[in-house]
């Protein structure tokens, strides 16, 4: 006998959907009271669709943090596939050297010898190039972000709102 019928083991039996890491890291993840937060919302204009997502400010992308730092709680706006111009609210915050640190695996958005960056005065232009990566990283990470669509558990202050569209 093939098996049908005796509790679902044979063929068509549903099969549980096992949790990818990052579902068992948001469904796992511990808020605390007074936590900051980042609250992102995440515009489709193909979709027509907004996502909007919760996750604590020490889980936002290593290229977000230094503008995430910098918000004072207020709104950072990206648009992706846009005009460098439209996107002052990362890319002010952000130096070459938090892309390299990025880049090289290490964690960016930490401010370290501010003597370095006197030094280095002429290569603290971010490249178009590097620009672009920077918004194909985000918008990936975006997409990644589906787990963190609960409300948190505890009282939380909100450190920073992320509003990320992306227009055709």
């Amino acid at each position: 006998m093939s098996g049908r019928g005796k509790g679902g083991k044979g063929l068509g039996a549903a099969s549980k959907k096992q949790k990818t890491a990052r579902e068992a890291e948001a469904e796992a993840y511990q808020w605390k009271d007074g936590e900051g937060a980042v609250i992102i919302t995440y515009a489709n204009g193909q979709d027509n669709e907004i996502q909007v997502y919760c996750l604590p400010q020490e889980r936002v992308h290593p290229l977000l943090k230094p503008s995430v730092k910098e918000c004072n709680s207020s709104q950072i706006y990206i648009q992706l596939s846009s005009d460098d111009n439209e996107n002052s609210d990362v890319f002010d915050h952000l130096t070459p050297k938090d892309i390299t640190k990025w880049q090289n695996g290490e964690e960016g958005g930490e401010e370290e010898d501010d003597d370095d960056e006197e030094e280095e005065g002429e290569e603290q232009v971010i490249s178009d190039q590097e620009k672009e990566d920077v918004l194909d990283t985000i918008s990936t990470w975006v997409a990644t972000l589906g787990p963190w669509q609960k409300n948190p558990s505890a009282a939380v202050t909100i450190a920073c709102r992320l509003s990320v569209w992306e227009s055709e």
